[in-house]
């Protein structure tokens, strides 16, 4: 197994602490026994993890799920 690495910037805490609830909820669903730590602070979440993967495509997309501040998404009005 590796040490691998994930960072992510965060303009606002709202979205770092979905983001961070999102990843461990990812990690602990879908693993057995997942090695992991999170870490947050000034608008920066750090995850290092040890996997044979790696998974930082799927933190990414999870990331940007949750990141509001870049949220493209179109919202269909009536």
């Amino acid at each position: 197994m590796t040490v691998r690495h994930y960072y992510r910037e965060f303009q606002f805490v709202a979205d770092m602490l979905a983001c961070k609830h999102a990843i461990i909820g990812y990690l602990v669903g879908t693993f057995k026994d997942p090695q992991y730590q999170v870490t947050y602070r000034k608008g920066q979440l750090s995850v290092t993890y040890q996997h044979r993967l790696n998974l930082n495509s799927v933190f990414e997309r999870i990331a940007e799920a949750c990141d509001t501040s870049k949220n493209t998404s179109k919202v269909r009005r009536f």
